[in-house]
């Protein structure tokens, strides 16, 4: 794939990103593009954030901006549909490195995030699980009523502060031997964490 170089929104006299994921820079601290800028752009070194994505910095006048290259590249080469909705963007082959523009798309937090599970990406994080979706069931008939993207979310929805009720029924539900004392329900709802093939209306045995 040939390599298409574009201004970065915002940094066009000073920035340019690529269509491979890479970041240069074209001009000085000034407000003019300068003759050494354009012939000899230097290419940016990047560093990976402990959440795996990759980071360049921009420095102007003196002000430094972290900037992540996906979403870099995402702005100035992917088609958003719907700006208003779609704010994240994703990773189509779950590598959060690669960040090749045809690797990337614009989608919402609940596409991401379901995404992210398809590709194994996201795990449990400390007693909450809050990076598991969780479906919150009618006590009485069993039926799904709504499915959030993590526990903190379900929790906020019925009004908990605290995370541990509902983490606490989910984790009863997936392996009840393992503790001792048993969470059957919060808030009057039975909660269990949700698989992708999960949906509103199912019913849960």
């Amino acid at each position: 794939m040939v390599e298409e170089w574009r201004n970065i929104s915002g940094f066009e006299n000073y920035y340019q990103v690529s269509n491979l994921g890479n970041v240069r820079r074209i001009g000085d601290y000034s407000n003019q593009i300068t003759s050494w800028g354009l012939e000899n752009p230097k290419i940016l070194n990047v560093r990976k954030h402990s959440n795996g994505y990759l980071r360049v910095m921009l420095s102007v006048s003196g002000k430094h901006y972290d900037r992540y290259i996906h979403r870099l590249v995402a702005t100035e080469f992917c088609n958003n549909p719907n700006p208003g909705k779609y704010t994240e963007v994703n990773h189509i082959d779950g590598n959060k490195t690669n960040n090749n523009a045809i690797n990337l798309e614009w989608c919402d937090r609940s596409y991401n995030n379901k995404h992210a599970y398809i590709k194994g990406l996201h795990t449990t994080h400390g007693c909450y699980g809050n990076k598991k979706m969780v479906a919150q069931i009618d006590i009485k008939t069993n039926v799904i009523v709504k499915i959030y993207n993590s526990v903190k979310d379900a929790s906020k929805s019925v009004g908990l502060k605290n995370f541990t009720n509902i983490s606490a029924c989910c984790n009863y539900a997936e392996n009840p031997n393992k503790y001792k004392r048993p969470c059957l329900s919060s808030k009057g709802y039975k909660w269990r964490f949700a698989t992708n093939e999960m949906k509103v209306g199912d019913t849960i045995d």
